[in-house]
């Protein structure tokens, strides 16, 4: 997909602004992009058939093609125009709220719910969060990081006719909850994918999850999590959890110890056949029972045999 990229208002091109292709869903594609060069050319090659909507940003510039372009197997499609109009850098920092230190490994998206748009900031070497050419709007801002709680609400952003820039978005220390992952032996288990999920509170709350694995010494640690009421579940082919969970509460901003101590796991062996009792290969098996499943995607053998481990009772 080839085009190049010219000034609104001038029809000029613009050099060093960055062509991107949404991948569906307003989704950008990791690989297909590219910079204009001197006569505000771009091409984005190994393309999948499909539509492309193309994008260009600068600092200070945004545009974006007329609906989108199909592109066939192996098809070479040049001719598109990408329209540059003004737009504004936004800039800011997620800092902890306790320490008032920079978090670098955060996230912040800004949404325009009035005129559909969506905005990734980037995150800078600096630490800071960054997004060029985004258009004039009022934006509700959407932080996301690890270990940390964010607010509930952020002021919104409005972007008119300059950068807005210096932004803080505060996030809080939260509380945790961490132990081993142990068998009914003893024995450390690690790689166990863990799920937390908030309980109690009103209809109105929104369910907190947070997700964690067990390492090599069975250890595990759930972080950034509001005070409250929790049930963990986590299973793997050497163990099962209660089928009611393990249930935690934590206070705000402390720390609770918990062993996750799994059940020995019952095993399940079998052949699937067709109606002539030939063994069929490649049919995934998944076993439900007591409103819980396992499978962890078995699948018959050539001989039409599976075998399903770490089943609840």
């Amino acid at each position: 997909l080839a085009g190049r990229v010219v000034d609104a208002a001038t029809e000029q091109p613009v050099s060093g602004a960055r062509v991107e292709l949404e991948a569906g869903e307003g989704e950008i594609s990791d690989d297909a992009s590219d910079v204009t060069g001197a006569q505000g050319t771009f091409r984005i090659e190994h393309l999948r058939p499909g539509r492309y909507p193309a994008i260009a940003r600068t600092e200070h510039g945004y545009g974006r093609g007329e609906g989108s372009t199909l592109v066939g197997l192996a098809q070479q499609v040049a001719g598109v125009v990408i329209k540059l109009f003004p737009a504004h850098r936004v800039a800011g920092t997620i800092v902890i709220a306790s320490s008032h230190q920079g978090y670098t490994r955060g996230a912040v998206v800004l949404e325009d719910r009035l005129h559909g748009r969506s905005v990734t900031l980037r995150r800078e070497r600096d630490g800071q969060q960054v997004a060029d050419g985004v258009l004039p709007g009022t934006y509700r801002v959407r932080v996301f990081c690890t270990g940390y709680m964010v607010r509930d609400r952020y002021d919104p952003i409005t972007v008119g006719d300059a950068d807005v820039t210096g932004l803080v978005w505060e996030v809080d220390a939260g509380a945790r909850i961490r132990g081993k992952v142990l068998t009914r032996a003893g024995a450390a288990l690690d790689g166990v994918e863990l799920h937390a999920r908030s309980t109690g509170g009103t209809p109105r709350d929104a369910p907190v999850w947070r997700l964690a694995r067990s390492k090599l010494d069975g250890r595990f640690e759930f972080t950034g999590l509001p005070a409250g009421s929790y049930r963990i579940d986590g299973n793997t082919d050497r163990g099962v959890s209660p089928s009611s969970g393990f249930a935690v509460t934590v206070a705000a901003v402390a720390t609770v110890e918990r062993d996750l101590v799994l059940d020995d796991g019952g095993t399940l062996v079998g052949t699937v056949v067709d109606d002539t009792g030939a063994p069929v290969p490649d049919v995934r098996i998944v076993a439900t029972g007591s409103s819980v499943w396992s499978g962890h995607d078995v699948r018959s053998d050539a001989g039409g045999a599976f075998t399903i481990e770490g089943l609840w009772p």
